[in-house]
């Protein structure tokens, strides 16, 4: 059981990592919108820069798609995610579709081959998409559809860390303190240092 809360520490740190990572670098790259960008530059911008001329609904899907495209860079991934978590509300049929996405299969079982390695970052968007859905429950109104979106990630996920988060989600949500994986996920780093 240790080590299943290892490994859920584990996941945090990543998804805590890429979330930290990317809210600076959004911060950043706020700023550097406000000055005309140069022909070089403007090809060189990476495609969640480019401005999506769509619905909002078609622009969280197109996010929630790179989020889940393997042959995307981390980064790209990275930074994809991190924009659905600031959208609030509507990207929460865009966060179950990550959270729900099935993991690539790992062929090394070495923990630090390559193959170990995207495994692992597979998991940390999961597990941030997990956390993202779960402070969305602390909203009375988004409690029911969150606790499906977290029924949906013990149906079809069958990575045991990504499952114990669920839990966790929808233990809060039925004890009628919603919000508790972060909860967890701090307690475990406390207990760890």
């Amino acid at each position: 059981m240790k080590k299943c809360f290892l490994g859920i520490l584990a996941l945090a740190v990543i998804g805590g990592v890429i979330y930290q990572f990317y809210a600076k670098s959004q911060s950043v790259s706020t700023t550097e919108t406000a000055v005309t960008p140069s022909p070089q530059q403007s090809a060189q911008q990476t495609p969640l820069s480019k401005k999506i001329s769509a619905t909002p609904s078609a622009e969280l899907e197109q996010l929630s798609q790179m989020v889940r495209d393997e042959s995307q860079s981390q980064e790209a991934r990275r930074k994809a995610l991190y924009t659905l978590t600031q959208m609030g509300p509507a990207a929460l049929p865009a966060l179950t579709a990550i959270a729900t996405a099935p993991m690539p299969v790992a062929i090394s079982q070495d923990p630090h081959s390559a193959d170990q390695m995207r495994q692992s970052f597979e998991a940390g968007l999961r597990v941030t998409a997990i956390e993202a859905l779960d402070e969305l429950g602390i909203d009375p109104n988004l409690s029911s559809a969150v606790k499906d979106s977290m029924l949906s990630v013990l149906k079809t996920q069958k990575h045991r860390s990504l499952t114990l988060l669920a839990q966790i989600s929808i233990s809060g949500i039925d004890s009628g303190r919603p919000g508790k994986v972060k909860r967890a996920i701090d307690t475990l780093k406390t207990e760890k240092e």
